[in-house]
């Protein structure tokens, strides 16, 4: 097994939500006490082997200065794109050298398990023929209107 120890995470965040029909985008809606945004960069930040996460955002989003996150260490806000890849571009142009593994997760997806992100992890950690994963989970549920 190889241990994975310089994780770093990409969250694009740029995304106006136009489909979301509120005032502010998703990735600022509350849930509970949280934001979207503050429930997804949190829950990676308490994972010892995340040393940084860098959120993708829109260089004209006033919202992301009220984030828990804001000033933490580990966490770097860099510019967003006009599309979720060219978020990611951008985001990966600054990553650290010294990286073993980079995640991608989506802002507006705040549901992700500690469990499943460490299975993913120990996953990767355990087979070396693994270039990349890209999670897929069933959906057993729907909503309609």
């Amino acid at each position: 097994m190889n241990q994975i120890n310089n994780i770093a995470v990409i969250i694009p965040a740029a995304g106006s939500s136009s489909r979301f029909s509120r005032k502010i985008s998703k990735q600022f809606f509350k849930i509970g006490n949280e934001t979207v945004i503050e429930r997804v960069v949190n829950k990676f930040l308490e994972i010892e082997t995340v040393k940084k996460v860098y959120v993708a955002i829109d260089q004209n989003e006033t919202l992301i200065k009220s984030q828990s996150f804001f000033n933490h260490p580990r966490v770097s806000i860099t510019q967003g794109g006009s599309t979720r890849s060219e978020s990611v571009y951008n985001a990966v142009q600054v990553v650290d050298n010294d990286i073993d593994v980079l995640v991608i997760h989506d802002a507006a997806r705040p549901w992700v398990s500690q469990k499943f992100i460490n299975k993913l992890i120990d996953e990767f950690s355990n087979d070396q023929s693994i270039q990349g994963l890209y999670p897929v989970i069933s959906i057993t549920d729907s909503l309609r209107m």
